[in-house]
C-alpha cells in the first residue's frame, strides 16, 4: 500500500510524513499549481468592447447565447440573449460572436473589439477563415465582410475574466424570446469588477 504512493501524489498530513520518513517511504508531492491572473481590459477610446459567450442546456441540447459590449470606462453600452434549438456548444459559441458582430454594425458601432472564451473561435475570425457549418455559411460570410469594414479586433480570454456575458448566458432558458438591454441587467453582478479593473485567477 505505501508502494502505491511513489506512482501517485501524496495528500498527508505532516504526522503522517514524520512517519513515512521514518519508515523510509519516498512519496511524490504534489505539483505547485500554476497560477493565471486574468483581467478584463477596456478598450481604447471610441472603440467598443463586446465579450461573447454560448451555451448549451439540459439533455436536450437547446443553446443560447449571449454578449456584453462596453465602453473604454467598463460601462454598458448594451446586451443580448437569445435563446435558440437544439445544437453543438461550439455553434452557440459560433453564434454568439456573428451576432455580436452584426449588433455593432446595426448601430454603427465600426470600432469594435471582440473577446471570446473560444481559441477555435479567436482563429476563425483572425483568419477569416470560411470552416464553419454550412448553414451559418451565408450568415458567417456576411459578418466577414462587415469587419473587413470594420476597425476589428479580435483576442482569447479565459472564463475567469468573461464572468459578466458568462452569468448572462446561464440565464438565457429563463428567458423565452431574444431581449436587447440597453444598459446593465439587475443580474449583472460583475459590472463593477470590471470597471474597476478587479484581477480573477485562473489555476491548473
Amino acid at each position: 500500500e505505501a508502494e502505491s504512493l511513489i506512482s501517485g501524489t501524496m495528500f498527508n498530513s505532516m504526522n503522517d510524513l514524520l512517519i513515512l520518513r521514518e519508515l523510509r517511504v519516498k512519496g511524490k508531492s504534489r505539483k505547485v499549481p500554476i497560477i493565471i491572473e486574468v483581467i478584463w481590459r477596456p478598450p481604447p477610446l471610441s472603440w467598443i468592447k463586446v465579450n461573447t459567450d454560448g451555451s448549451t442546456y439540459g439533455s436536450s441540447g437547446s443553446y443560447g447565447y449571449s454578449g456584453v459590449f462596453q465602453t473604454h470606462r467598463g460601462f454598458i453600452r448594451g446586451c443580448f440573449s437569445i435563446l435558440l434549438g437544439t445544437s453543438y456548444a461550439f455553434e452557440a459559441k459560433l453564434t454568439a460572436a456573428i451576432y455580436a458582430i452584426n449588433f455593432a454594425w446595426k448601430y454603427g458601432w465600426k470600432h469594435l473589439w471582440l473577446e471570446n472564451d473560444s481559441v477555435y473561435i479567436v482563429s476563425l475570425l483572425l483568419a477569416r477563415s470560411l470552416k464553419v457549418p454550412f448553414r451559418w455559411k451565408s450568415t458567417w460570410c456576411r459578418t466577414l465582410r462587415y469587419i473587413t469594414n470594420m476597425k476589428f479586433v479580435v483576442t482569447h480570454i479565459y472564463r475567469e475574466g468573461n464572468r459578466h456575458t458568462d452569468s448572462l448566458s446561464s440565464r438565457i432558458p429563463s428567458f423565452v424570446s431574444p431581449i436587447w438591454w440597453w444598459s446593465a441587467t439587475s443580474f449583472s453582478f460583475f459590472v463593477n469588477d470590471d470597471y474597476i479593473a478587479k484581477f480573477n485567477y485562473r489555476f491548473y
